[in-house]
């Protein structure tokens, strides 16, 4: 049993990790994209004066719809993943428990899961991934 949980929570801290590089992948993307907005802003200048505007401007149409296809694509790819990962945790936890882990998380989306027996509300998201799955083993247990 403690294998099995020090699986899922190796598992779960693995998740964490794959997301946090994913924010940070997706952020550099966005840098790079406004240092190429730069440089092209610039470029189109320099164009205003030598008189290119109108082949600038169709150059930049392209270069937006290419961006628009890449963001696309990374919204797909990460949509992708997320059902994924709804699948596996579909396999892993029976009904009661999924009701149990969705309950939790919508207290926890409403500012409304509290720590404990105390007053104090939940803020991080890991915080109420971990409560969430402990009250969906307690709900096996008592079967």
């Amino acid at each position: 049993m403690k294998k099995a949980m020090k699986k899922k929570i190796k598992k779960y801290h693995g998740d964490i990790r794959q997301e946090r590089e994913e924010i940070r992948h997706d952020k550099a993307y966005e840098k790079e994209d406004k240092r190429h907005e730069r440089t092209h802003e610039m470029a189109e200048k320099r164009a205003i004066k030598r008189g290119e505007k109108k082949q600038l401007k169709k150059d930049a149409e392209k270069i937006r719809h290419e961006k628009a296809m890449i963001k696309e694509d990374r919204k797909h790819e990460r949509e992708h993943k997320m059902a994924i990962k709804k699948k596996a945790v579909k396999k892993l936890e029976t009904p009661k428990a999924r009701k149990k882990i969705e309950k939790v998380m919508h207290e926890f989306k409403e500012h409304a899961l509290p720590i404990g027996k105390s007053n104090k509300k939940v803020k991080k998201r890991s915080q109420a991934i971990a409560i969430a799955l402990s009250e969906a083993r307690k709900t096996r247990k008592r079967k």
